[in-house]
């Protein structure tokens, strides 16, 4: 069994025909369901517990068993700029992948893949909007598009307070 991070929210699984035969699984018979099974256990075997589920692409073959794994994006809405200010600044260098819009006199911070650190912390500012359906793509076709990962530290640059020191 190899598992392979391709990036923050995906994951490539691959199971060879020995790796199947010890839940006693065949790659060519396996069902949606049985898949489905098999991927959650081995997330949790590996200690990766997706808050959403996961999107799953599967390539069945008679080499085994490729499992591209996507775990969805984690949504934020915040309902003025001084909270979301302070969660960016509160998160800074744990959103290097994030991207920000304005829509429906919101502002929306898209995190790539699920962090339960990055949740607790945001949770103090915004609200959470990752399971509505949809939501990414309502928020890349409707909203305005403010930042991405490449201009959010100058974005925190900018806002960042200096601390005084005292004479």
């Amino acid at each position: 069994m190899t598992i392979q991070p391709i990036s923050a929210a995906s994951t490539v699984l691959y199971l060879t025909p020995a790796d199947l035969s010890e839940y006693d699984l065949c790659a060519e018979e396996l069902t949606a369901q049985q898949i489905l099974n098999l991927t959650g256990d081995i997330l949790r075997q590996t200690w990766i517990f997706p808050s959403a589920p996961p999107e799953l692409e599967v390539f069945p073959a008679e080499c085994g068993l490729l499992i591209f794994i996507h775990i969805g994006n984690e949504i934020w809405m915040f309902l003025d700029f001084e909270a979301l200010l302070s969660a960016i600044l509160t998160l800074e260098h744990e959103c290097s992948d994030c991207r920000l819009f304005w829509w429906n006199d919101a502002y929306w911070l898209v995190l790539p893949g699920q962090n339960a650190k990055s949740n607790a912390t945001l949770s103090e500012f915004g609200s959470s909007v990752s399971d509505i359906p949809y939501m990414t793509a309502r928020l890349e076709e409707s909203g305005t598009f403010l930042l991405d990962q490449h201009t959010l530290p100058t974005f925190c640059r900018c806002f960042r307070t200096k601390k005084r020191e005292l004479p």
